[in-house]
């Protein structure tokens, strides 16, 4: 198959016109070059088109690669560094032969060392490079966590009256069936972007849910309960727990490498009446890092008006900026993209978190430490000593903190927090609970920000849908006859959800003076409330239905995540 042949064979196809085919070929013999790359990388056809050419050039059949769940049985077939060497993937069984997906198809030598490899005849098809790089770190340690795999997660036959030396020694033994079930539910977690593992213990079984953009879903199939406080025992050798207390909640941390990268777990674990509950929060700095790299505000999700409130709020030289929402809704998220847009090199950042989810550069970055002293109000007062232009509170949630935060506002430092609250006069309220003189607070907040995270829909599977006025009237939304949204629908790419990442909703008020003369007045929370729907802010349920529209998300989302009275 030299690049002659598939000249022809393009030629034939009509895909390429003759002259540009004729200049690329003669760059192929000149560079030493495959065709098929300079074909990509002078963008004369995309590899979507291409990728079908080459197989049907070789012989092969094509496959989407990305449309198919890798099978745990076949995948024990192959260790992870043979996928990654030879760079094929087992996909299926067919007439006694493996089936393997391969972007390669020049090497003639190829098939016999992957044959070698799997130890059976193989018949090989054709998938694109791109999907190939996409899924081989997730199937290969898919393969690498289960190939030692000897016990099946449903059967548990041994004693259920298992001493506790017994437990200790296994937990501790890494060629243990209980290390690698754990092991494939860390890789799974984090090849489905989980941000927590629960495994919960009922009478008969384990229930193994993962949180995926904050819904809880089934993780994997229920494990026998036999097998449950031997998993629990080897979380608790790898934490650095106490294995024999079962009676108390602990609380602990371990490090696994999965998909090429080191991940932080944080785990906590509480006794119920069937034994141990576990909940394991994934922390992936390294991924954090990348997307981090590259996030802004517009990324976000926010719309213009209210991305353009908060880096006005950023050139303030004093004052405070509140996040507000509840737990999980990307408050200090938004509050790291606030910090890496500003300038650092002339203004002086301290922040103080708990915990330290992100390292920012040029940022000097503190944790809580309670067990030592260090505290938000402590931590605070003692940041104040190095004299910071911009200090980030992680939250204020006592009397002491919003204090120590409204006094700095006030004395000429830009102070960044959350607050647990549900909108923006309902941050008024809390911090007024909190012993906060009204003067003070008002003439310390710039501006507060009440946000929400909305899944989005699966570019790949979502589809186009037309609601009749009274599914929107119902759901709050004004009747656009020529109004097209989207529903989830469900593939392999979102897991079968019909979502896949999430956007961020908000609603930025700005303190004006009116509204502090409102908040000075002691006019009631509900006049307020009218006040700033008046002024023509745009809402948090205004801009998630924004949102909808764009087909960024659907219609269930933002009623599932906001409500009617918020618009």
């Amino acid at each position: 198959m030299n690049a002659r042949s598939f000249q022809d064979f393009l030629r034939e196809s009509g895909t390429v016109p003759g002259e540009v085919l004729d200049r690329l070929v003669e760059s192929a013999g000149r560079e030493k070059r495959p065709l098929e790359d300079l074909l990509l990388a002078e963008n004369v056809v995309t590899e979507e088109a291409l990728s079908p050419l080459l197989a049907r050039f070789a012989g092969r059949e094509f496959c989407d690669l990305l449309s198919i769940e890798p099978d745990r049985d076949l995948l024990r077939s192959a260790s992870s560094e043979g996928m990654r060497n030879w760079r094929f993937v087992p996909i299926r069984e067919e007439g006694g032969r493996l089936v393997v997906a391969s972007p390669d198809w020049r090497n003639p030598l190829w098939r016999d060392e992957v044959e070698r490899h799997v130890g059976r005849t193989t018949r090989v098809v054709s998938c694109s490079r791109t999907a190939f790089d996409r899924v081989i770190d997730r199937w290969a340690d898919s393969a690498r966590a289960l190939r030692p795999q000897a016990t099946s997660l449903g059967v548990a036959q041994e004693k259920r009256d298992t001493q506790e030396e017994a437990r200790v020694r296994e937990a501790l033994e890494d060629a243990s069936p209980y290390v690698r079930i754990l092991n494939g539910l860390l890789i799974d977690a984090v090849q489905k972007g989980a941000s927590d593992i629960h495994l919960e213990a009922e009478a008969d079984r384990s229930i193994v849910r993962f949180r995926i953009d904050g819904v809880l879903l089934r993780g994997a199939d229920p494990i026998d309960i036999a097998f449950h406080p031997r998993i629990v025992s080897r979380i608790k050798v790898i934490s650095d727990l106490d294995i024999s207390e079962t009676r108390k909640a602990q609380d602990g941390s371990f490090q696994f490498t999965a998909l090429g990268r080191t991940i932080d777990f944080r785990v906590s674990i509480i006794p119920s009446i069937h034994g141990e509950d576990v909940v394991i929060r994934i922390l992936d700095k390294e991924h954090l890092r990348t997307e981090f790299s590259r996030m802004n505000l517009p990324r976000l999700g926010f719309g213009d008006e209210v991305v353009e409130g908060i880096r006005r709020l950023t050139r303030f030289p004093h004052g405070m900026f509140l996040v507000t929402g509840p737990t999980g809704s990307g408050k200090t998220t938004t509050l790291y993209t606030t910090l890496q847009e500003m300038d650092h090199d002339v203004r002086k950042f301290i922040t103080i978190e708990d915990p330290v989810e992100y390292h920012l550069p040029g940022i000097v970055q503190i944790p809580v430490n309670e067990t030592k002293g260090v505290t938000f109000a402590s931590g605070l007062r003692n940041i104040l000593r190095h004299d910071p232009d911009v200090v980030m509170v992680g939250e204020i949630r006592d009397r002491e903190t919003a204090e120590v935060a409204v006094q700095a506002a006030l004395t000429g430092h830009l102070v960044f927090s959350t607050v647990h609250a549900n909108s923006s006069t309902d941050v008024i309220l809390r911090f007024l609970h909190m012993g906060i003189e009204p003067y003070n607070f008002v003439s310390a907040v710039n501006g507060v920000l009440t946000q929400r995270l909305l899944r989005t829909l699966c570019d790949r599977c979502r589809k186009e849908v037309r609601y009749g006025p009274s599914v929107l009237a119902e759901s709050g939304i004004t009747a656009d006859p020529g109004g097209v949204f989207f529903e989830p629908v469900g593939c392999v790419e979102c897991h079968g959800t019909g979502y896949k990442g999430r956007i961020s909703t908000g609603e930025f008020v700005p303190f004006t003076e009116e509204i502090r003369d409102w908040m000075i007045q002691r006019r009631s929370f509900g006049e307020i409330r009218a006040g700033i729907r008046e002024s023509g802010i745009a809402s948090l349920r205004g801009n998630a239905v924004a949102l909808a529209r764009a087909g960024r998300t659907s219609v269930a989302e933002i009623n599932r995540v906001t409500s009617p009275e918020e618009e």
